[in-house]
């Protein structure tokens, strides 16, 4: 759709280098719900503002998926990431794209792996003090508890509906 010659409300664009956005558009920027394609298997759906993903999504690629939130197209926030090969299922912090708090990984088989990450990197800590820095720590929406007690098959369900194409 067209308003004052710019592109308002839904429509599909396919670019010239084979890349594709089907969704909402304010002033010719990709806002709100949409999809972006990068290739036939490599994906982009959940919110945009001003041409870049904000807010939470749906990212998917060949052998990983990922259900994360974004800021200006960098992960910042909670992300939950399924690899499809591994079927390993890990949950961690982002700030500014760098993963930095609680980090849980789980797998089918009922193996868990809790951890704190401070810029990336693991930090060496005991049972107490990270049920500790757990307990301290929150996000924008203080929903890590959530998302930490929530089983394999629950978080699965996450991706159920989302295919590689």
């Amino acid at each position: 759709e067209f308003e004052n010659e710019k592109k308002n409300g839904i429509g599909k664009y396919l670019m010239k280098n084979g890349k594709q956005y089907i969704g909402y558009w304010t002033n010719n920027s990709f806002d709100g719900l949409g999809e972006y394609h990068f290739t036939k298997e490599k994906y982009f759906i959940g919110n945009f503002s001003k041409n870049k993903m904000n807010g939470f999504g749906f990212y998917i690629y060949p052998t990983m998926k990922y259900f994360s939130n974004y800021k200006n197209d960098i992960k910042h926030g909670i992300s939950i990431c399924y690899d499809i090969l591994s079927e390993k299922i890990s949950i961690v912090i982002y700030e500014n794209g760098i993963k930095n708090g609680p980090y849980k990984e789980i797998s089918n088989k009922g193996e868990d792996k809790v951890m704190m990450l401070i810029n990336g990197i693991e930090q060496k800590v005991n049972c107490s003090m990270l049920g500790r820095l757990m307990d301290s720590f929150t996000t924008e929406d203080n929903a890590i508890d959530y998302w930490f007690s929530l089983s394999y098959q629950e978080l699965i369900s996450i991706f159920s509906d989302v295919s590689n194409n």
